[in-house]
């Protein structure tokens, strides 16, 4: 017997790699303005930006790397290589936002 949540992870997830259905999300307004306000961009410093604005403006945030279907040692070693990227980032950010401004004779 098909176990029916294990159908449908797998079917989520082969969606998930597909480019066709990625360009559809991306493109469709409805979908396109969901993810306008939930995914901050495909890369590191985008998402290391709206986080540092969020907590600036008295927000909180989250930051999760999509894709991490993990597989192999391979795929997992990156995908920690990703999220340590991430945190590396923020720590970066939250340095230059507490370090005191530099004067004019400095």
């Amino acid at each position: 017997m098909i176990d029916p949540s294990a159908a449908l992870r797998q079917g989520l997830l082969g969606l998930s790699r597909s480019d066709s259905v990625r360009r559809v999300v991306e493109r469709t307004p409805v979908s396109r303005s969901a993810l306008l306000r939930l995914v901050a961009g495909e890369d590191t410093e985008s998402g290391v930006t709206a986080a540092t604005d969020l907590l600036a403006s008295g927000r909180l945030a989250t930051v999760s790397f999509l894709g991490e279907e993990t597989v192999d040692v391979a795929q997992a070693s990156r995908n920690r290589d990703a999220y340590l990227a991430v945190l590396r980032a923020l720590q970066g950010r939250a340095r230059r936002r507490a370090a005191p401004p530099r004067s004019a004779s400095s």
